[in-house]
This record gives C-alpha cells, structure tokens and sequence, in this order.
C-alpha cells in the first residue's frame, strides 16, 4: 500500500466529510477532470484566505478547464461551515481535523501544517505540487499553466 504521495505518482484515494457533514471522495472529484487540491492547516488564517481570493479572481478560468478546486481544511465542521457561509467561496471545503489525509499527501508533519497545492489529473496522477513557505506568494498563474498543459496533452491522446 502507497503511504504518502509524489509527483508522477497515483493520487492517494481518500473520503472526508464537507462542511455540510457529506462524505466526499477523490474518486467524484476526479470523474468532472483535472483536480486542484489544496490542503490550508486552518481557513482561518489571512493568508489562507487571501490564497483563496486570489483563486477566486481567475475561478472562471479553472471552470473552462473542467477543474474542481477542492480545499482540504485542518479546520472543525462546524468552523468549515461558518467559514463558508461567511465567505461564499465557491470551492469544495472537506475536514481533516485530525490531519489524516494531510499526513498522507505530506502537508502535516510534527511541524504543523503546510498551505500546499498539488494539480491531480483525471487519470489520478499528480501533475503538480507546490508548497507555500512565504504568506502571501500563492498565485493562481503556475497552476492554470499546467492545466492547460494538461487538458492539451489529454487532447492529443
């Protein structure tokens, strides 16, 4: 069994609830195309939130692609649920209080938390990952390149 995830490697199947209580699992995720996963220790943070605003702006480009945004949160339900229905953020909000998938996908360890994005594409292997190390250097730009790089390479299949 695959312990954690690497780039060129299979995404690692996982279910978690959202916001609403619902469990969700890669795999319907997977099935719309191309996956941007996030994992943010807690929605909380300014710095996650400005990483979503920024996402936000260009959220219409990620639609033309066929790529759901999901955000894998450290947060509780019911903060996740707050969150949401204070913000209005359009992505796919999924608890990991207890930091299991995270630890998996190599964005939890005894440090803490890490604001980390990969790009999973619809054949379920990761594409892409980056790691946020300053607060406010994520940007949107790198990760709609590599879709499209990715939509075009499923194209000439």
């Amino acid at each position: 069994m695959q312990r954690s995830a690497y780039i060129g490697g299979p995404a690692l199947e996982f279910s978690l609830p959202d916001a609403e209580g619902v469990r969700r699992h890669l795999a319907e995720f997977r099935q719309i195309g191309d996956l941007v996963l996030l994992f943010i220790p807690d929605v909380r943070q300014f710095c996650a939130r400005w990483q979503f605003w920024n996402l936000l702006r260009h959220y219409d480009s990620f639609v033309s692609l066929a790529t759901e945004v999901v955000v894998i949160a450290g947060n509780r339900q019911d903060d996740l649920r707050r969150f949401q229905i204070l913000h209005d953020f359009p992505f796919v909000f999924l608890c990991d209080p207890d930091h299991l998938v995270a630890r998996r996908y190599l964005a939890w360890d005894r440090d803490g938390g890490k604001r980390i994005s990969l790009i999973i594409d619809r054949r379920g292997m990761i594409r892409h990952c980056r790691v946020e190390t300053a607060l406010f250097t994520h940007s949107a730009r790198p990760l709609l390149r590599v879709l499209k790089e990715s939509v075009l390479a499923y194209r000439l299949q």
